[in-house]
């Protein structure tokens, strides 16, 4: 069983308020969260064709083959974002 873990760049930081009360801030954008929601989607689906059927040679190539498919449209997509990010 694997651990999960955070990859995040996440850096927090305790603040101050005038009132002296202790505030965090969380240095992550939307766009961030989103990034790692997308790759979590990916490494669900990834593990959805890993746990599919396996009875049956046929279904398990589909299986992986939807798995590697899946895959290449999330890279793609967030490689997208990222060329929007980078010309913006």
């Amino acid at each position: 069983a694997r651990e999960l873990t955070d990859s995040s760049d996440e850096v927090d930081e305790t603040l101050y308020s005038t009132t002296g009360r202790r505030r965090t801030k969380h240095h992550r954008t939307i766009e961030q969260y989103e990034r790692e929601i997308e790759r979590l989607k990916c490494s669900v689906e990834l593990l959805r064709g890993r746990l599919g059927p396996t009875d049956s040679g046929q279904d398990h190539t589909d299986a992986k083959m939807k798995a590697i498919i899946s895959r290449l449209i999330c890279v793609e997509e967030e490689l997208r974002r990222e060329q929007r990010k980078m010309a913006a």
